[in-house]
């Protein structure tokens, strides 16, 4: 007899419009056009080869080189007018893992960038190598770097053609989540407006 009362139930809401959860908005032109942008950053920044390097020219993962080689978000974030997030960043934590942000102008960034944070932690990690376990397969270090950078291009140009697909889903949540920020900023601020009072 439960049983079938919580059938009955669930095929009450099921039907019933009022009970259902709300839709998703409809992904953010805006937000598309930004993506589209930064996944042509992307492209571009592979096919140009110059990555982030450490003193023996290796790929690493930092925000800026010594020679001024960025890692992949931080181009991406440069190139879209926000060099000034990358100098900070640079200047105070140059291995800053994109992982940690949850607040602040990078965050900004990321909300308004029309990828997921997600995506973004994603694209920073791609010049993460194992060097312990090249150095087992390529003993010689010429060939260990060349190898290095040939793994690292290979992993953006996979992670391009998947963002790429992903593209529908992940504007998506892009959407989703650029509101909620709104909502939270727009409480912080009115919180701080009634301290003041």
């Amino acid at each position: 007899m439960r049983h079938s009362i919580l059938i009955a139930l669930v095929l009450v809401g099921a039907c019933n419009p009022a009970v259902r959860a709300p839709a998703s908005p409809s992904p953010s032109p805006e937000l598309a056009v930004k993506r589209a942008a930064l996944l042509d950053r992307l492209h571009d920044y592979w096919v140009a080869g110059e990555f982030a390097l450490d003193e023996l020219g290796l790929p690493a993962s930092v925000f800026r080189d010594t020679a001024g080689r960025e890692c992949p978000m931080a181009a991406m974030i440069s190139q879209s007018g926000h060099d000034d997030l990358v100098a900070t960043v640079v200047a105070t934590n140059n291995r800053l893992r994109l992982a940690d942000v949850h607040d602040g102008p990078l965050m900004d960034w990321i909300l308004d960038s029309g990828l997921t944070q997600d995506e973004v932690v994603m694209i920073q990690g791609l010049a993460r190598i194992d060097y312990g376990q090249l150095q087992i397969e390529f003993p010689r270090p010429e060939v260990m770097t060349a190898a290095a950078h040939h793994e690292v291009r290979a992993r953006i140009r996979k992670a391009e053609v998947a963002l790429r697909a992903a593209t529908p889903a992940s504007l998506a949540l892009a959407t989703a989540a650029k509101p909620k920020q709104a909502r939270v900023v727009a409480s912080q601020s009115s919180r701080s407006a009634h301290i003041g009072k």
